[in-house]
């Protein structure tokens, strides 16, 4: 028969040795399993051990600080990653109580020459800090990697930090836009229960506690004042915190204990170590870098780092290397400071301090000082030659042995790999000689997981994790390179790929969608392999409406490539109601990301494609819609979408499709459109950079003026349209030339009668006429010594139809 135990209790009014005893008995109750602390935090004992952080102020003045220090470690030790004990510390206002405790206690303490005592209650106060917000980073995001590991290889919309994935205004309680962060900790991807202070159960909302986490987390790292706060993971927010004195009194009392703790002795090495603990597992936004290391004190923590990087001990070296890993990265001032600071001629020799940790016989070390390397690596080497190619080698060789001998570091030595290989051909190779997809097979055949019966929450995320990374790193690798991408399939990798596409985490579900974009670049493994495995199956399931905003961007990128016209899984996809499914996302999606690629799949999907499927997707899609793609300010959006018109009014099969008529887009609006796009380029004297929208416009003119002879004559009608044609007669760039010289061939050609059409070769004058009053004649005399043939036989081609 099980005893049951006593309440948990503690007097707020007792004396402190009394307080002290009832917190050494409550600590042993928490010692051992989560199950265990989770039920202490069931208990709602969170609340008492909140109010005791603050010393009261009284004769016993020290037992009173013993008090708080020991609350604040019962509480660090209750703090575990789920989302049932974030959220129950939550609802006990523990956060907010830690980070003011912490300047408190530091008041109360001389900061000069505390004693061993003294020390311990900074190094409690400090410890809770970290636990519980390390824990809740973990927990509700931001991550320190994601799917932005994958670099310039895949389009920009897709490039979206992990920080950006928690795009909130922490001074607002609406919900945040854009992708919804789900999957990106413990317990995301479903709503669970909450332990509310009075031991109630009540239903979690996740994204509400994701606002609060925000707000908590701006409270840190933002000083207290009346202005709005910048928006987490917006470009602005890199400036939100400058100047002298713009930190919290939480964070400056942080920075200042890394600052004193590097310059003291070896005996308050904890406190250093738990400062950069806390450090590496919060710092993720713009916003939260700026404010650690924008001004003389961000100069004063890059060299306590430095400091404690080459005399600390092995933990405190590690520490310190996370810490300086998540400050430094994509902000590139940082890593040239940090650089410029050490002693050497050149890069190498600057790095010196830090080369030697990768091949440390810790592995910890090793992988914290692989990542800070591949940092600087990834930052200076695309402006600088001084990076010798066999650094970067020998960064990727020590990544690939720790994701092949040590488990418990895998996931994390998978995404800094991804992170420094991409976007890097020759580093690629080299990471293929070194058998780094044999490697990502075995990781995959025999996960951790596999070898417990029981596995708990945390063994999954891990191989969650795992799995997330190694595919991204798939998809790098094999993203430029056709021989690589058909290594993968000799690897017999595609398996895990669509296991991934079905794997209950987002992030898994999201890297097995960058794989099979990669994959699917080249023809032949898309005609082969792709089709066999039916994995358009798999990605029109990631495409419905409930699934994770994340995951559908991937999906619709990678699908955008199936749909191309040599594809033959583009009809599979058609039959399986994947073009509706995109104009859907074009039309009613919010998030800019998502409406893009959709945009791109629906783009190829209606190139060469006959004139009813054109019709098709103008039901979904719908001629106002595409209108109002194509007025969109945002260039990203109009340059799909006119491209989307283009694919539309393309003759085929002699059907044309004008949307000149009252019922599409109509003559007024359609050609004045068209006109304001062009008018722009003109505007722009047609430098280099929108070209590409110009182009596209004037092919939809050129498309338009092929279906027939009223809507040449619509055309033709509008003579500041054909004045800005004309203009890119003279246009530097030889596609606007020769796209110019396209529109006026098609204005002015005429076909050849015939027995069945007799009447084919009429054609009214006064389009020819107006052409040549405006001075085609002359234009064409200049162009026809053009110095490119393509030019050349254009106005060959123009001249005949003008006869």
């Amino acid at each position: 028969m099980t005893v049951p135990q006593a309440p948990l209790s503690i007097s707020l009014d007792a004396p402190p040795v009394e307080q002290l005893a009832q917190l050494a008995r409550l600590k042993r109750r928490v010692v051992g399993t989560r199950a265990a602390k989770q039920a202490v935090l069931s208990s709602g004992i969170a609340n008492s051990l909140v109010a005791l952080l603050q010393p009261r102020a009284g004769p016993d003045f020290e037992g009173c600080l013993a008090v708080s220090a020991e609350a604040a470690n019962v509480l660090a030790a209750l703090s575990i990653p789920t989302l049932d004990a974030v959220a129950t510390l939550f609802s006990v206002d523990a956060h907010h109580a830690v980070s003011l405790s912490l300047p408190h206690i530091l008041a109360l303490v001389p900061a000069s020459s505390p004693s061993p005592a003294q020390q311990k209650v900074v190094e409690a106060h400090l410890r809770a800090l970290k636990s519980l917000f390390s824990d809740l980073v973990r927990v509700v995001g931001p991550r320190e990697w994601g799917t932005e590991v994958m670099g310039a290889s895949i389009d920009a919309a897709e490039r979206r930090d992990a920080e950006n994935l928690w795009a909130y205004s922490p001074g607002e309680d609406k919900q945040p836009q854009g992708p919804r962060p789900c999957g990106k900790g413990k317990g995301k991807e479903t709503d669970s229960m909450q332990v509310d202070a009075s031991g109630g159960r009540a239903r979690l909302d996740v994204q509400q506690l994701q606002a609060a986490a925000a707000r908590v987390l701006c409270d840190v790292y933002e000083p207290a004042s009346g202005d709005e706060a910048p928006l987490a993971g917006s470009s602005s927010a890199s400036s939100g915190s400058s100047g002298k004195g713009a930190r919290s009194a939480t964070l400056d009392a942080v920075l200042s204990l890394l600052v004193w703790s590097a310059q003291e002795d070896r005996h308050v090495f904890r406190i250093a170590e738990l400062v950069c603990s806390f450090i590496a597992g919060t710092v993720r936004w713009p916003s939260q870098r700026a404010a650690v290391a924008n001004d003389e004190r961000g100069t004063a923590v890059l060299e306590a780092l430095r400091s404690l990087i080459e005399k600390g001990s092995d933990k405190v070296r590690e520490s310190a290397l996370r810490a300086l890993a998540v400050l430094i990265r994509d902000v590139p001032t940082l890593v040239v400071f940090f650089i410029n600071y050490a002693d050497g001629d050149s890069l190498q020799s600057r790095l010196h301090p830090l080369a030697p940790l990768v091949q440390s016989p810790s592995p910890t070390i090793r992988l914290a000082a692989a990542t800070v390397c591949s940092i600087i690596a990834k930052t200076v080497h695309p402006r600088s030659s001084l990076l010798p190619a066999e650094f970067g080698s020998t960064l990727a060789t020590a990544l690939l042995g720790l994701i092949e001998k040590e488990p418990t570091l895998r996931s994390q030595a998978a995404f800094a790999f991804a992170y420094l290989v991409a976007d890097d051909l020759a580093l690629q190779k080299r990471a293929v000689a070194a058998r780094c997809f044999q490697i990502f097979n075995e990781a995959l055949k025999r996960p951790a997981i596999l070898e417990h019966p029981y596995p708990t929450p945390a063994l999954v995320e891990e191989d969650a994790r795992l799995r997330e990374g190694i595919l991204l790193s798939i998809a790098t690798v094999a993203a430029l390179s056709e021989p690589h991408r058909r290594l993968v399939l000799d690897q017999r990798l595609l398996v895990h790929i669509l296991f991934g596409l079905s794997y209950p985490s987002v992030g898994v579900r999201a890297a097995a969608c960058h794989c099979v974009r990669a994959l699917s670049r080249s023809v032949n493994v898309l005609r082969t392999d792709l089709v066999e495995a039916h994995a358009e199956e798999q990605l029109v399931r990631l495409l419905r409406e409930d699934e994770n905003e994340m995951v559908k961007i991937t999906a619709a990128a990678a699908v955008a490539n199936l749909l191309l016209d040599f594809s033959p899984m583009r009809p599979v996809l058609v039959d399986a109601g994947c073009i509706a499914r995109m104009c859907q996302l074009v039309v009613k999606s919010t998030n800019p990301a998502l409406q893009l690629n959709a945009m791109w799949a629906l783009k190829n999907a209606t190139y060469q494609s006959t004139a009813e499927f054109k019709r098709a997707v103008l039901v979904d899609l719908t001629w106002d819609h595409l209108a109002t793609l194509i007025a969109s300010p945002d260039a990203s959006v109009v340059e799909p979408a006119l491209s989307i018109l283009r694919n539309i009014t393309c003759v085929t099969n002699n059907e044309a499709i004008t949307g000149l008529g009252a019922h599409e887009m109509g003559e007024e609006r359609l050609l004045g459109l068209l006109q304001d796009r062009i008018a722009v380029g003109v505007a722009a004297g047609g430098r280099k950079g929108g070209e590409n929208l110009v182009e596209q416009a004037l092919f939809c003119l050129n498309n338009i003026a092929t279906a027939s002879e009223s809507a040449q004559l619509a055309i033709a009608s509008r003579t500041t349209l054909l004045r800005y044609v004309f203009s890119y007669l003279d246009s530097r760039l030889i596609s606007l030339r020769v796209a110019a010289l396209w529109v006026l061939h098609n204005l002015a050609y005429r076909a050849r009668p015939t027995a069945f059409s007799p009447h084919a070769a009429r054609r009214p004058h006064e389009i020819v006429d107006k052409l040549r009053a405006m001075g085609l004649d002359a234009k064409l005399r200049v162009l026809e010594r053009d110095p490119e043939l393509d030019v050349r036989e254009r106005v060959r081609d123009l001249k005949e139809a003008l006869l």
